[in-house]
């Protein structure tokens, strides 16, 4: 069973539920549809790994470097696989719609399955990739429980602001998988941009968002998200020195080790915003 189990990545659903808890932290809504909402694209989230193992595991898991993806030759009873998808899935869109969130639902849903799912595979094609995760991840999940309660232009530059510094702080992880996506004749963001560019996006993206939270002082109205903001200086700084080094192979190297301590010091992120979002 523990071959099923791998194919929902528990390790890596900890940014849609935090999204979730984000936006009721934003509107002061303590209401137990927040908490539900989270624990719906958590759900929603197990159908697109799942999609995404099954589908990487025939080409791009074959040259990763992550132990993760290690199993790409196991055998799996497709009947097993799909009720097991289907059954997150309806878990996801019910609850969805139980709090009056069914379109969101559904919109988490598509993206999530269609960022994998061949043809469309939006994973492998150039912008669409970044546009999707951050679709999937964050943007989706935080708007869901705000877009009618903030003034637009407010919730434009937080989400615009937000969206910079979450890629700059995610984006070493895709990088990582370079040489995987690569050989596996993926045409993603990373690919086309190569190892140096994609690296100078990063650290540009990071750079504006935090000039930009700066210039608007953001941190008057949301002072609980300063941890996500103190955190990008460390990125950044990192970025430095990637940007410094004069192979490829080195930079892959560093944001490889980068990925394997910063990802699971992720996974602290939600019971702090769980503590802010009930108790704060």
């Amino acid at each position: 069973m523990g071959k099923y189990i791998r194919l929902l990545r528990l390790q890596d659903q900890y940014l849609q539920f935090s999204s979730a808890l984000f936006g009721g932290i934003f509107v002061h809504d303590r209401s137990w549809s927040i908490l539900y909402w989270a624990v719906a694209v958590t759900f929603l989230s197990f159908s697109a790994f799942i999609v995404n193992e099954v589908t990487d595991r025939k080409d791009t898991d074959r040259y990763s470097w992550n132990k993760v993806h290690r199993y790409y030759g196991e055998t799996l009873d497709s009947r097993i696989v799909w009720g097991i998808f289907w059954g997150f899935s309806l878990l996801g869109i019910g609850i969805s719609t139980a709090i009056g969130y069914f379109w969101w639902g559904l919109a988490t849903w598509v993206i999530g399955v269609f960022y994998s799912l061949k043809p469309i595979r939006l994973k492998g094609r150039f912008a669409w990739d970044v546009l999707a995760q951050l679709f999937v991840w964050w943007g989706l999940p935080f708007l869901a429980s705000v877009w009618w309660r903030i003034d637009p232009y407010i919730l434009a530059s937080f989400i615009v602001i937000t969206s910079m510094v979450v890629w700059s702080a995610f984006y070493p992880y895709q990088i990582a998988d370079f040489q995987a996506d690569k050989k596996a004749g993926l045409s993603n963001t990373h690919v086309q941009l190569g190892v140096k560019g994609s690296t100078w996006f990063g650290f540009l993206l990071g750079v504006v968002g935090i000039i930009l939270f700066c210039a608007f002082r953001m941190w008057i109205w949301i002072g609980w998200v300063l941890p996500v903001f103190i955190f990008t200086p460390v990125t950044l700084g990192l970025y430095i020195q990637w940007l410094r080094m004069d192979r490829d192979s080195k930079i892959l190297l560093g944001m490889q080790t980068y990925s394997t301590i910063a990802k699971p010091l992720g996974n602290i992120f939600p019971l702090y915003l769980f503590f802010v979002w009930r108790f704060l």
